[in-house]
């Protein structure tokens, strides 16, 4: 056996006759096994035959372009072979031997949707990984937290509708493993109460485009189950009220339809209506062997102190998550605090006494004069939100509101290798520029260079999805002009954008006619492309590597 058990091997362009034909044979066992021999470069020096390979089916082109197969975990094999180049950047020769093909390739949005609770066990590994971004053929697999082989295994199988017991007819030494794996993931949805290695108050920040509801959202599917998590996106006139609960009037009809289908007349009357906040408490408060999760999108787009209120006080928390202080509970929340407890809830009458136990009251009744005397965040209620401090009209957040939070800022390039679900990133993506293909990324960076050169601030530059990955597409947009997807997309955001926004103050230095308006510069865009800007170089961007700037003039 090598030193090391477990590898991951993509096989990518230099090996397409392969992927076709792993891809073409029928799944599950294979008897005899699928022999193929890979050359590549930087593979681990302590590989040794033995080892075992998750083998990927890559991509067969570096732009982004969709492969005739479906990319992802195809298969197990065995190395039976290696012949090692004499320097780590060498060729070096893998003998590999398929013993076992799952019905499908299975990629990371497989292995969340149908396992979500297996994949913080192995989120860490290598390709599958949350924050992976290397594209070297043969990755080791060390052991550490999050680097689960089997769990990972386990949940290939479950993505795939694949049987395990056929993957131990081939590997019988992988059984305890891959059980194992399988039940320690089991017993983790058994005991939600455990809490999780992430901060209770969290904010993620940083430029547009960086990716920040994104990294939130693959955080928290790994850590909570959905129906666990809630999401409320603030705008300048969210209150308090709608955040926490409030009467608000309801109509109803006091009388049956008649004969025409129609109510003879309708009543107005009040009712307490419960805001995220507060079906989330009540939700977690109920539920203490279980944790949730509140969102809040764009958290400074409404004024944070206004909204949280009183409740902000709730944020000082203690080292197990519960808050440091308690708050009174407003009069008119009380009632639908006891309307939770005896009928909407869905609490059942031997729950309610296991949740009196857990808080230590002696009944049930002292639990509900617990709950609607006073508020306090149990351990098990997670608030994460996002916030852009670039955009206008966002509201300052207060020093004594910021200190109650975790921040973790998110760089403005972090993102560019992410993978998209499909074996490719951002940095991948070529779209046409005027008949020119370039990479998305490149001409990016050019841009967040320019405007680095003219002194605009950080958060004021492009992130990698600044334009969604949809719109980097050269089909024709829907606007009766004739452009192209990308082209439209980056009119419309990120001229605009830079326009009237990250660069009003610094037009001379980042376009080429400062004396054009916004239209000027839209007509100018679809006639020169990057000659719009000053000082970018076509050359630099182009995706077949060759040309310069003039090559679109010469076009007109």
């Amino acid at each position: 056996m090598s030193e090391f058990e477990f590898v991951t091997l993509r096989l990518g362009k230099d090996s397409v006759e392969d992927i076709k034909a792993i891809d073409e044979r029928d799944a599950g066992i294979q008897d005899p096994p699928y022999d193929l021999s890979v050359v590549c470069k930087q593979v681990p020096r302590q590989l040794k035959s033995g080892a075992y390979a998750i083998i990927w089916l890559g991509s067969d082109n570096s732009k982004g372009m969709q492969t005739d197969w479906k990319q992802g975990i195809r298969a197990i094999a065995t190395i039976t072979q290696v012949d090692l180049g004499e320097k780590h950047n060498d060729d070096s020769t893998i003998g590999v031997s398929i013993g076992y093909i799952f019905q499908k390739s299975i990629d990371k949005i497989n292995l969340i949707d149908s396992y979500a609770t297996a994949y913080k066990y192995f989120a860490c590994l290598p390709i599958v990984g949350l924050n992976d971004y290397s594209n070297q053929t043969v990755r080791e697999i060390e052991s550490g937290p999050r680097r689960d082989v089997g769990a990972l295994l386990a949940a290939c199988g479950k993505a795939s509708s694949s049987s395990l017991d056929d993957i131990f007819v081939v590997y019988p030494e992988l059984q305890d493993l891959i059980k194992g794996s399988y039940d320690k993931v089991a017993d983790s949805e058994v005991r939600y109460s455990e809490r999780i290695s992430q901060p209770h108050n969290l904010i993620f920040f940083g430029a547009p485009g960086t990716g920040k509801s994104y990294q939130l959202n693959a955080l928290a599917l790994q850590n909570f189950k959905r129906e666990h998590m809630r999401r409320v996106t603030f705008y300048p006139d969210y209150t308090y009220s709608q955040f926490l609960g409030s009467y608000r009037p309801y109509a109803y009809d006091d009388a049956p339809r008649d004969a025409h289908g129609t109510h003879s007349k309708k009543q107005i009357t009040y009712e307490y209506v419960t805001g995220p906040f507060l079906d989330t408490y009540l939700d977690a408060v109920t539920h203490p062997h279980e944790n949730y999760l509140l969102i809040v999108e764009e958290i400074n787009r409404a004024n944070p102190a206004a909204v949280f209120g009183d409740i902000f006080q709730l944020l000082d928390r203690k080292p197990d998550g519960v808050s440091e202080y308690r708050v009174a509970v407003p009069r008119d929340m009380e009632d639908a605090i006891v309307e939770y407890w005896l009928l909407s809830g869905g609490l059942e009458y031997d729950q309610k006494n296991e949740i009196a136990e857990f808080y230590g009251m002696p009944s049930q009744e002292s639990m509900l004069d617990k709950l609607k005397s006073s508020l306090a965040l149990p351990g098990n209620m997670y608030i994460w939100a996002t916030m852009n401090s670039a955009d206008q009209g966002v509201f300052p957040m207060d020093t004594a509101f910021k200190r109650r939070w975790n921040f973790r800022y998110m760089d403005i390039d972090a993102g560019e290798n992410s993978d998209l679900g499909d074996g490719t990133s951002i940095s991948d993506k070529v779209v046409s520029l005027c008949g020119v293909p370039i990479y998305w990324n490149k001409f990016r960076k050019a841009l967040n260079d320019l405007m680095r050169d003219a002194h605009i601030n950080e958060d004021k530059l492009l992130g990698p999805f600044f334009l969604t990955p949809s719109a980097l597409s050269d089909d024709i947009a829907a606007d009766d002009n004739g452009d192209s997807v990308f082209t439209a997309s980056f009119k419309d955001k990120v001229l605009l954008y830079l326009y009237e926004d990250a660069g009003k103050m610094h037009r001379p230095a980042l376009f080429a006619d400062d004396t054009a308006g916004y239209f000027g510069l839209r007509t100018r865009f679809d006639r020169t492309g990057v000659d719009t800007f000053n000082g970018i170089d076509l050359s630099s961007i182009r995706a077949d590597g060759v040309g310069d700037s003039s090559d679109l003039r010469d076009g007109e």
